[in-house]
């Protein structure tokens, strides 16, 4: 009772408004914003983003298999959303294995790379708040809760989940489906 904690409360999660991922989509050519938009679109840490190898990447099918952190995050599926896939087709012509190299190199990009040199200073030039990388991750989970009334696809799409192990492995209409709810964010 004695205890006055300044800030925001525990468990409060920033996200980007709808008028800041605008502002993104407006500035869509500039270096950076891709990799931002990836994130609000897939709900992949930058752990994740940076460690992105193009095997990973089923163009066809449209969804990434990647994933770490948590058990039920390694190797889930990621539908991509149709307004990210010029992104990350733009990427695939890029010479290294990684879709996010350092620049002009072909290794991995580290995280404090992306999040000092690409993340922060395009929010800053853009003039958008300094929202972590995080919030990406938070924004995506609050537009799939928007717009997705199947509760077990969004802890799927997010990789939280508990179901038993022969659940995770998921059959192609499995895959149509997180599809169509990715896609049906707007």
């Amino acid at each position: 009772e004695h205890l006055e904690i300044k800030g925001k409360s525990p468990g409060q999660k920033q996200i980007f408004t709808d008028q800041e991922i605008q502002t993104l989509w407006d500035n869509k050519e500039k270096e950076g914003v891709d990799s931002i938009l990836l994130l609000i679109y897939t709900g992949m840490r930058i752990g994740e983003l940076v460690s992105l190898i193009k095997f990973h990447i089923n163009l066809k099918d449209e969804y990434i298999r990647h994933g770490s952190k948590t058990q039920a995050g390694q190797d889930r599926i990621i539908p991509l959303h149709p307004k990210i896939l010029p992104f990350i087709e733009k990427r695939m012509g890029l010479k290294s294995e990684f879709l996010f190299p350092f620049p002009g190199e072909t290794k991995k990009m580290t995280v404090d790379y992306y999040r000092k040199y690409i993340y922060y200073r395009t929010l800053k030039e853009l003039k958008l708040p300094r929202l972590t990388p995080h919030c990406c991750r938070h924004t995506y989970s609050s537009l799939l809760n928007k717009s997705v009334s199947n509760k077990e696809y969004i802890m799927r799409l997010m990789g939280h989940t508990d179901y038993s192990l022969t659940a995770n492995v998921y059959t192609h209409s499995d895959i149509e489906e997180l599809k169509k709810a990715v896609q049906s964010i707007e």
